[in-house]
């Protein structure tokens, strides 16, 4: 049985498009801005700051258009949804930044080695870089703000990307004021510590979302909090075989709910429901899960072999010992109905007679049938004692309101 959460609103997936124009449009002119002021004010790390936003906004771009392609529902082609495009795309901005990354230290590298003092940079790029952190500061909050709405890990990680931004406009401010002082080497070093920090966010960037693409497990104690939680259902004897995998942030579970063996088919779907509407109000990260129904822990326990007698076989056992009933006991069985436990001792079958009464009624027709009753029971004994894989035969008589 499988159940999924139902994807985020449209509201969540507009103010997320807005949010990333937005950041888009701010990047755009705080890359001009660094980049020309960097160049012709002397600062080596304020160029290498103004190419880091202009890394950010080709990311905007980008999440702009996989954000609205991730967040559709799932279809035909994509019955899981769509959110590992999320993944990819995550994956692609990566090796970007480490790309930009490795030319930025490339660069300032040379400088160093060079050891030639460079001119002071001018003030302009002191207050260019004190605009990026704000700028970069406000953008992240906005932009976290709609990833958590919209459920968006994709969001979430351009937002600390924007963070990202600000702290590194600010080891740009340091040393730019350090270059100023005086210490002509600050500004390039400062340049290739940028450098390292996009390459450290790119990095985690790339092996995080490749363990989702090899269907990595989610963390051992978050998966117990989800199972501790199943097993808060009432009906709930055990959760067992669980499995775990994200999708573009969200996490997909497999899950074996324990029951009382002797449940009916509809009682134990009706507790893996509430498992599953439990497990989704409650976790706002799990968007999808497929619950199986158990009378016993399968996974600490060897398969049983498929050996016992199946209803068929049973009811044609029925068929057989029926007919050598005498007349009276023939019309006590008709119209009976066969409920069959497949349990660890063996099958438990009940039979349930179809002896409509009230309750007013039940116990005359109780004492007159009592004799019959005891020799049918004995009669199911005595026929079933020698047929492998059943452990019990069970007379039910019914009253009927």
């Amino acid at each position: 049985i499988q159940s999924y959460k139902g994807f985020q609103a449209m509201e969540g997936v507009k103010e997320g498009k807005r949010v990333t124009l937005i950041g888009a449009f701010v990047n755009a002119i705080l890359s001009a801005m660094k980049m020309l002021v960097g160049w012709f004010g002397g600062s080596a790390a304020l160029v290498a700051d103004g190419l880091h936003s202009f890394s950010d906004l080709i990311t905007d771009v980008l999440v702009y258009w996989v954000f609205g392609v991730a967040h559709r529902a799932p279809d035909a082609s994509h019955p899981w949804g769509h959110k590992r495009i999320e993944t990819l795309a995550t994956i692609a901005l990566a090796v970007i930044l480490g790309v930009v990354a490795v030319l930025m230290a490339w660069d300032s590298v040379q400088v160093l080695l060079a050891g030639e003092p460079l001119n002071a940079p001018s003030q302009w790029t002191l207050i260019v870089a004190a605009i990026s952190i704000i700028a970069n500061e406000g953008l992240y909050w906005l932009t976290v703000r709609a990833g958590k709405k919209a459920n968006s890990q994709l969001l979430i990680a351009n937002a600390w990307h924007h963070r990202t931004d600000s702290l590194s406009s600010i080891v740009v401010l340091v040393a730019i004021a350090g270059a100023i002082a005086g210490i002509w080497w600050l500004d390039a070093l400062a340049a290739v510590l940028v450098a390292l920090l996009i390459g450290k966010i790119a990095l985690d960037m790339l092996l995080t979302n490749a363990k989702e693409l090899v269907d990595t497990a989610v963390p051992a104690q978050q998966l117990e909090k989800i199972k501790a939680t199943a097993r808060e259902i009432d009906g709930v004897l055990d959760v067992h075989s669980a499995k775990s995998r994200f999708s573009g942030g969200n996490i997909l579970l497999e899950l074996h709910i324990q029951v009382a063996p002797e449940l009916t088919v509809t009682e134990g779907h009706y507790i893996g429901e509430q498992v599953v509407e439990r497990l989704l109000r409650t976790f706002d990260e799990v968007t999808y899960v497929i619950y199986h129904i158990d009378t016993r822990n399968d996974q600490a326990t060897p398969r049983a072999e498929l050996t016992l007698p199946n209803r068929v076989e049973i009811e044609r056992l029925f068929s057989q010992f029926h007919a050598r009933l005498p007349a009276n006991l023939k019309d006590l069985v008709s119209g009976s109905q066969l409920n069959l436990h497949y349990l660890a001792g063996g099958i438990v079958i009940d039979v349930k007679l179809d002896v409509p009464m009230t309750a007013n009624e039940a116990q005359d027709k109780l004492q007159r049938d009592e004799r019959q009753l005891r020799t049918l029971a004995q009669f199911y004994r005595t026929q079933f004692a020698d047929v492998d894989g059943i452990a019990k035969v069970r007379v039910w008589y019914g009253i009927e309101e």
